[in-house]
């Protein structure tokens, strides 16, 4: 018999043998990578990454009537970086409705035609928190929340486009609020948001008789909503 042909054969005969000890290998590799300390994450574990979809209602100080009250919504993307024992800090950056409002002026003068309080615009809002979250263990399905940062915000006179006709402020924002796992990956949450800045506008009128907007009041709110952690 060929040389040749004898060897090909051999190496043929080995491959079943192969394959039967790569298919009982494998996993053990996938279980256990080599040379790898960490924790094995199970795959159904919630990610870092968190979805926030909420509604709320509430007010902002110093409008006209009711002008101040509405509804509200909010979208927001946080990240849980690190875990401390029942703690965990992350970060989130949201956008939320704005809506239209007439604001309360001052008694001894009128701004508009026909005595109509300032009719302004407050546009969405931009903002980025700390967020401290508690955790009552695993035996709890309940978890406390509290986020400070920064609100990004525009005031801007209705019908009107300059820049000059805009405010433009960051305020200080606080939320707080109680968390319910209603599953591994989702948790309805109800909160208090609280951006500051005043109880008024500070409407004034400059020497050339141009009304002028001082500051975007308070504005505080309640909502209750779903965070989503993929």
């Amino acid at each position: 018999m060929d040389k040749q042909f004898f060897k090909e054969f051999i190496v043929l005969k080995k491959i079943p043998s192969c394959v039967l000890i790569l298919l009982f290998t494998l996993p053990t590799f996938a279980k256990t990578p080599p040379n790898y300390k960490g924790e094995i994450i199970p795959c159904d574990v919630p990610s870092w990454l968190h979805l926030g979809v909420y509604g709320g209602y509430g007010n902002v100080s110093g409008a006209y009537e009711n002008d101040g009250q509405f509804t509200q919504g909010r979208l927001a993307l946080s990240a849980e970086g690190y875990n401390f024992k029942a703690f965990s800090l992350g970060l989130e950056t949201g956008v939320q409705w704005g809506n239209d409002m007439r604001f309360v002026v001052p008694d001894f003068f009128d701004f508009s035609p026909g005595g109509l309080p300032v009719q302004t615009t407050l546009k969405p809002l931009v903002d980025l928190l700390v967020i401290l979250k508690y955790s009552f263990g695993e035996e709890s399905n309940f978890s406390v929340f509290a986020k400070g940062g920064i609100a990004y915000r525009q005031l801007q006179f209705m019908d009107r486009t300059s820049d000059d006709d805009t405010l433009r402020k960051i305020n200080g924002e606080l939320q707080a609020g109680l968390g319910y796992n209603v599953t591994r990956h989702a948790m309805l949450t109800v909160f208090y948001q609280g951006i500051y800045s005043g109880n008024s506008a500070n409407i004034t009128v400059d020497a050339d008789d141009n009304v002028k907007l001082g500051r975007i009041p308070t504005q505080q709110a309640g909502f209750l909503g779903v965070n989503y952690a993929f």
